[in-house]
């Protein structure tokens, strides 16, 4: 199948992209270097003929054209450099107009070496077993495309999220860091014998500990958030092994994509609530 712009997540084309300017620059290790080679067999096979058919229809006109000329008494060289430079413009627009444009086998090939999280190789690795699946039609490939790519938008929320968690702002860190402080304040309060100094102390007490409330009200939703993530991908290896089944017994219930895309909405809710409150943690 042949995947276009709409068919793919922008992030996916992203990463694509990086592959090129990787080849381009020449920062290859064995396995890049290795999924090349692959691609270059791939290429040929798939474009190859069309690519010689164009060339000879191109170098045919050049003969013609230069031919012609010379008959008409024309500077052949003029005519021969204008169906060159026609030549390389209608090359140019066409690998302008298709550069948003891949067969699953090319991008099965590339999955190696993308530059991808566990959540977008899921997603990329899904895309393909949709595309190759000899039992779909056209139409219902599309349909589980676009479904598909509204689940990776939940799915890519949750991981950027994550992310930052990893990064000591999760509330089981802050949650930790408030009780350090409680108990500091609580010491201090023990030690000080000046009655103004234990009033300031106390009403920093009474806001660590509304901070402290506060921050583990939010230990519930990060966990949601964690379950929303892994079930995301769960599913989506469960799709791929649905349609590994399916090519065995055509009589295999319809494949529940809805659901899926259900619960990446439900979790790109979640992440948008702990994102939120997160950010008031930090105002606080």
């Amino acid at each position: 199948m042949l995947l276009r712009e709409p068919d793919l997540h922008p992030r996916l084309w992203k990463a694509c992209d990086e592959v090129e300017t990787r080849m381009y620059l020449g920062k290859q290790n064995e396995e890049f270097s290795r999924a090349m080679g692959r691609h270059t067999g791939i290429w040929s096979r798939l474009y190859g003929k069309n690519f010689l058919i164009g060339f000879a229809l191109w170098f045919a006109s050049f003969l013609a054209g230069v031919g012609i000329a010379e008959r008409l008494g024309l500077h052949g060289g003029w005519v021969g450099l204008a169906i060159l430079g026609a030549g390389l413009v209608h090359l140019c627009l066409y690998m302008a107009r298709n550069r948003r444009t891949c067969y699953a086998e090319e991008l099965a090939n590339l999955l190696p070496v993308l530059d991808l999280t566990e959540a977008e190789q899921a997603y990329a690795r899904t895309v393909v077993a949709v595309a190759q699946s000899p039992n779909l039609s056209n139409d219902e490939r599309s349909r589980l495309l676009q479904k598909l790519k509204e689940s990776m938008e939940g799915l890519m929320a949750l991981g950027e999220l994550r992310a930052r968690l990893a990064d000591g702002t999760s509330p089981q860190a802050a949650l930790a860091e408030c009780d350090q402080r409680i108990a500091e304040l609580e010491a201090k309060i023990r030690r000080t014998e000046d009655a103004e100094t234990v009033s300031v102390l106390q009403r920093s007490l009474d806001l660590a500990q509304r901070r402290r409330e506060a921050i583990a009200g939010l230990a519930p939703l990060a966990d949601r958030v964690e379950a929303h993530y892994d079930y995301l991908i769960h599913s989506m290896t469960a799709l791929r092994e649905s349609l590994g089944r399916l090519e065995m017994d055509r009589a295999m219930p319809a494949l529940d994509v809805d659901s899926l895309v259900q619960s990446s909405q439900e979790a790109l809710r979640e992440a948008q609530s702990l994102e939120q409150a997160l950010a008031e943690l930090r105002r606080a």
